[in-house]
């Protein structure tokens, strides 16, 4: 008696999701007013921390998997695990925040003083995002961060750069 073993290779094929190249930024504001760039026509999700942070996602309705592609944007404080972490006031670090949302896997980048940006390559895609504490209304660092990312299987360059500039200069 032979035993036959038969492998059978499936390959999932995207069409519901579109090359960045092809894509329409539209400005949107999240919860507490968090600016971001997202691409036309996703579905918006939110969820506010009431005091603790907020949450606004916005998802490619076209994707086979809801969260596949997805923009999304993080508001809170926690001043603790990023401000002043050094001893020197008014300086920030994300890093281990970050590495605890998203895994050791992550590359960040050091900007400028209040300003990071963090990339994660996925088995589906890659996340680029931006993260930028905010100064106070007296212009002394620092009194909040906005945490924002871009989600797509296929990105571009330029819709990235579009991407974080946009939630820069609105930070």
């Amino acid at each position: 008696m032979k035993t036959v073993v038969a492998v059978v290779v499936t390959v999932l094929m995207f069409s519901g999701c579109s090359s960045s190249s092809d894509l329409d930024l539209v400005e949107e504001v999240g919860v507490r007013g968090s600016e971001v760039l997202v691409p036309e026509g996703w579905v918006y999700e939110s969820v506010d921390g009431g005091g603790s942070g907020s949450w606004s996602y916005w998802n490619n309705p076209n994707s086979p998997i809801g969260f596949l592609e997805q923009v999304g944007v993080i508001t809170g404080a926690s001043f603790g695990t990023w401000l002043g972490l050094d001893g020197v006031e008014g300086s920030v670090d994300p890093t281990r925040n970050l590495y605890v949302d998203y895994g050791p896997f992550l590359e960040i980048e050091k900007v400028n003083d209040r300003t990071f940006y963090f990339d994660l390559d996925m088995l589906y895609g890659v996340m680029s995002g931006v993260w930028v504490a905010s100064l106070g209304k007296d212009g002394y660092c620092c009194v909040a961060y906005t945490q924002a990312w871009i989600q797509l299987v296929e990105p571009s360059e330029k819709i990235v750069k579009e991407f974080r500039d946009y939630v820069v200069s609105n930070s």
